[in-house]
């Protein structure tokens, strides 16, 4: 291995006898992070939506202290999540036989196009709910959750336009 290092002397990439070559990556780049935080993010909107939900069976919707268009916007970002799992998913899971890379890779497909359609529409509805929490802090509402959802979606946003997908 061949090591590779910046001005200040820290190693940024290695050169090995492989065809590849290792790079160092900020913390926000590790899978890991990127892991945390979609799973997070996923959890919570999943969460939500189910309460709201047994809420409605129930026939308690007055403990949703939401405004209707905050509810709408919440459930559109978490079906917009999952679609982008999903669609994801759809890709990387189709492996080429031989290299054993996903054949996105190789190949655009007519999926990647979708990806990043559901990339804009959660980017479009992460600074719908980002306006509807800063319009409650503004009028000094209860405004912990839609801050609280604004600020998981633009985590994930921002891992959406670092990955390219926006």
């Amino acid at each position: 291995m061949y090591p590779v290092t910046d001005g200040t002397g820290k190693v940024i990439q290695y050169y090995t006898d492989s065809p590849g070559v290792l790079l160092r990556t900020p913390w926000y780049a590790t899978t890991e992070f990127a892991l945390l935080l979609g799973g997070v993010s996923l959890l919570v909107f999943l969460g939500t939506i189910i309460r709201w939900a047994l809420l409605l069976v129930k026939r308690q919707t007055r403990r949703i202290t939401f405004t209707r268009p905050a509810v709408f916007v919440v459930t559109l970002l978490t079906l917009a999540q999952i679609g982008f799992y999903v669609l994801l998913f759809t890709l990387v899971g189709n492996v080429h036989p031989v290299y054993g890379i996903p054949m996105v890779a190789l190949e655009p497909t007519p999926a990647l196009g979708y990806v990043q359609l559901v990339s804009w529409v959660y980017a479009v509805l992460t600074a719908a709910i980002t306006l509807i929490a800063l319009n409650q802090i503004r009028k000094r509402m209860k405004y912990l959750k839609p801050l609280l959802y604004s600020i998981l979606s633009q985590g994930f946003v921002f891992l959406l336009y670092y990955w390219n997908f926006l």
